[in-house]
Parts: C-alpha cells; sequence; structure tokens
C-alpha cells in the first residue's frame, strides 16, 4: 500500500493531503421493531437512513468538531472512521488508507476516546487498566510503561493511578479514557463528547490539555460535541448535521456569516445563535438540506 495515492489515485506529497477524507458516507441502520413485529412472517423490516451522503476533508493538526442534534450521526461517522461499523455507501480514507481496504494499517494509527465507563475494569486500578489497554494494542512493554507514566502525569493523574477505577470521581474517569486513547500515540484522534458530564471547571482543563497536546505534538482530533465552550474554546473547523446531512461547515465566523447571508441578519451573531438557526425550520416548516 502506497501511502501518498490519492483518492483518484494521483500520488503526491503526503504532507499536502488532508489526513481524514470522506466522501458521500451514507449509512442506513435496520429500524427497530417490536417483539410483535419480529415474529411477523409477512413484515419487511425498513432501513433508517443516519448518514445521508455525507463528505469532508480534515487537515493534519487541525481541532475539527462535528455537532448537532441527538440522532443526527455524530458518533456514527466517528464509528465509521475507527471501523466499528462500516458505510453502507461512501468511501473514507484515515492517514492515506482506505477504511474499508487498509483497515489494519488504520487501527494503528487512530485513537478513540469515547465517554463510557463500563469500557474499564472496575476492581482494576487505574495503571493496571492502562497497562491491559497498552499490551491489546500491542505497545511494546517497555513503551507502554514510559507513556503510561507521562499520560498520568500530563493528565494529572500520578497520584490516584494505584486506586481502583470505581473510586474515581466522573473527571477522573474521563480523563483515564484520553489517556488510554493516547496510549499507542495516534496520528489521528477521535473523541465522542469527551466533556459530558464534567463540571465547568474539570471540562475547561481536559480541553486546554487537548489544545495544548495536539499543538505541541502536530496530531489531529476529530471531536464530537454540542457544549458551546468546547466548539468556542477547542474546535477550529465545524461540521453541522442535521437528521444526517450537512447544514454547514467551516469554521465559526464563516457559519455564523452564512446564517446572516441565510437569514439577512444585521449586526453580531453568536456561535449559539448561529447553531440555533442553522437547525430551527425555515419559514416553510422544511429543514435546511
Amino acid at each position: 500500500m502506497n501511502r501518498v495515492e490519492t483518492i483518484d489515485g494521483v500520488t503526491s506529497d503526503p504532507a499536502s493531503e488532508p489526513v481524514v477524507v470522506c466522501r458521500d458516507i451514507t449509512k442506513y441502520y435496520p429500524e427497530q421493531l417490536s417483539i410483535r413485529a419480529l415474529l411477523s412472517l409477512h413484515l419487511k423490516r425498513r432501513k433508517k437512513l443516519i448518514l445521508d451522503a455525507v463528505s469532508f476533508d480534515v487537515r493534519r493538526g487541525e481541532i475539527f468538531g462535528i455537532i448537532g442534534p441527538n440522532g443526527a450521526g455524530k458518533t456514527t461517522i466517528l464509528k465509521i472512521l475507527c471501523r466499528l461499523t462500516t458505510p453502507t455507501r461512501g468511501t473514507a480514507h484515515v492517514c492515506g488508507y482506505d477504511i474499508d481496504r487498509d483497515w489494519r494499517h488504520v487501527i494503528n494509527h487512530i485513537g478513540y476516546c469515547i465517554s463510557e465507563e463500563r469500557s474499564f475494569f472496575w476492581r482494576l486500578t487505574g495503571r493496571q487498566n492502562l497497562e491491559f489497554f497498552a499490551d491489546l494494542l500491542e505497545v511494546e512493554p517497555r513503551t507502554a510503561g514510559r507513556r503510561i507514566d507521562e499520560l498520568l502525569d500530563l493528565l494529572e493523574l500520578t497520584d490516584v493511578a494505584g486506586q481502583r477505577f470505581m473510586n474515581y470521581s466522573s473527571g477522573m474517569k474521563q480523563k483515564m479514557a484520553v489517556a488510554r486513547s493516547l496510549l499507542s500515540d495516534p496520528e489521528v484522534l477521535f473523541m465522542d463528547e469527551p466533556t459530558r458530564g464534567l463540571d465547568p471547571r474539570t471540562a475547561s482543563r481536559l480541553r486546554t490539555f487537548v489544545r495544548d497536546y495536539i499543538k505541541e505534538r502536530d496530531k489531529t482530533v476529530i471531536v464530537t460535541t454540542n457544549r458551546v465552550s468546547d466548539i468556542e474554546h477547542l474546535c477550529q473547523r465545524l461540521l453541522i448535521l442535521d437528521r444526517g446531512r450537512i447544514a454547514a461547515c467551516g469554521t465559526i465566523p464563516e457559519i455564523c456569516d452564512d446564517v446572516r447571508r441565510r437569514r439577512m441578519i444585521d449586526g453580531e451573531c453568536s456561535f449559539e445563535e448561529a447553531f440555533n438557526m442553522l437547525l430551527e425550520p425555515d419559514r416553510h416548516g422544511a429543514r435546511r438540506a
């Protein structure tokens, strides 16, 4: 596999190419049915559209936000890029690798941070959890030890590394999720609502860590969130999804300008206003495609 090969088969300098490229990503899930409906031999199970021809690029060293209401398809995009599910149609490349044909190479270049406490072992200590996942990721033991010490220090978890995970606060658990996602020193980090459930101070410190860590190491982050503070202080560009379709994509000023043009608004427009207006029904009662 030649990593400098682009989607169109034209070779170029990899530094000039986007790190993540999605083209026409479409995803259907079978619609959930009741037991009575499932037992019916004559019922054809329908499919629900989750993503509808979503396309975007993410540049190296960028923190790229994906936002939208619940059910818009934010987490599904991350799962597709992490190869946890496959698209119904469309293509995606991460670090020059096709997520379908070259998925073994893809997983060696990515980290995935999820807000899910149940994915840790509650009776193990924080350090033991990280040692287990480092071994699962096939990180060389000596390298793993150094990485774990470094991440525990960076995330201010060294003093509690010997405590059982079950005794951690919500903020500590979320920091552990971040540490786990960075064990393999990935080029691209996917974060699914990393500050969800955190108090403002802890969320602010986590944002600062992510922003500084990425800047110093030239990493790339794709983060899903609906917290305005995350969007304004963390994300450099945004993709706004509405019912699986792209409502807007660009920097916050670009999106605000777009809203002003669409709604003929004079004066300043905050991102929160732009976000709400992009997703509210227009005067004809239909959402923007």
